[in-house]
């Protein structure tokens, strides 16, 4: 509605944003994971069945009817690289997918503000200017502190000042490597897919800017063209790594235009984005379903 909409979250025993699931895999069904944080979780999706693993479960179940396909949300908030391969390890592997799809996400910028800031002994914190207070019917609370960051808050100790040309990336690189090596090892077929984000280099600045707010929140040790370029080279080692290891690529940030209508904020997806990626990733996935015959694993 105009004045708001409500965000109803639900989580399986394994606490995730998904239907429960039981360990034992009946013959003949084939599990597709999506593991990843915030945008696979869902994070503006009014309720589970919005989040784009969810419609895509619904998809290939549409058009195989004579299959068993579930679809694993495993998207947890916050998570970056290394966290999401122990969320793998550790809950996501017992359920046995089949097929696992990567969306890394962008978690992983924000360590190198923390490092930056560190290495100048001024550790950075985000401070709000304001404190809301709200009444007890509201329950978005954190999505409009989310909206309201570049006047609710302000960058203690730290500036954009890093420039992307001398960060150290291979960290990252092996974070990404070990990922996708345990899904290999685990006998789940893995793809990953690059990230997408709504503000694009050729936009006019100022909807640059506005789009990216709140990763430039975030991740305040970067300027618009440092995020650009972080960005590209984020992607730049998942292609890299990835084809090293023999995993698809998936273009999602070549698939979803830029701009208001398939995101809610600079990398988060919108309720169209999330029917769009969802579509897209069906299209990938449903030739290789063949592979998986009845009772094959």
């Amino acid at each position: 509605t105009s004045g708001g909409s409500l965000q109803r979250v639900t989580s399986n025993s394994l606490g995730l944003r998904s239907p429960e699931i039981p360990e034992a895999k009946p013959s003949g069904t084939v599990r597709i994971a999506v593991l990843g944080a915030s945008t696979v979780f869902g994070a503006y999706a009014p309720t589970n069945s919005h989040t784009f693993p969810a419609r895509m479960q619904e998809l290939l179940r549409e058009r195989l009817p004579d299959r068993s396909v579930d679809v694993i949300n495993a998207g947890v908030v916050g998570l970056g690289i290394q966290q999401q391969t122990l969320l793998f390890e550790r809950r996501v592997s017992r359920l046995q997918p089949d097929i696992t799809i990567v969306y890394p996400g962008f978690n992983d910028f924000a360590g190198y503000c923390r490092r930056s800031a560190r290495a100048r002994g001024r550790p950075w914190v985000a401070r709000p200017l304001v404190e809301f207070g709200m009444p007890p019917w509201l329950l978005s609370i954190e999505l409009l502190l989310k909206n309201t960051v570049p006047v609710r808050t302000s960058s203690v100790g730290l500036r954009p000042n890093v420039k992307v040309d001398t960060l150290n990336i291979e960290p990252y690189r092996q974070s990404v490597q070990t990922l996708l090596t345990t899904l290999k090892a685990s006998g789940t077929l893995p793809l990953i897919a690059r990230n997408a984000r709504s503000y694009r280099p050729d936009q006019p600045l100022a909807e640059q800017q506005r789009l990216s707010a709140t990763a430039r929140f975030y991740n305040p040790c970067f300027d618009l063209e440092g995020l650009h370029e972080l960005y590209e080279r984020h992607n730049g080692v998942i292609s890299g790594v990835a084809g090293g290891l023999g995993v698809p690529v998936l273009s999602l940030d070549e698939v979803i235009p830029g701009g208001d209508k398939y995101f809610s904020d600079a990398s988060h997806f919108s309720s169209e984005g999330e029917q769009v990626v969802a579509a897209w990733l069906a299209d990938r996935v449903e030739p290789l379903l063949s592979e998986y015959s009845k009772g094959s694993r």
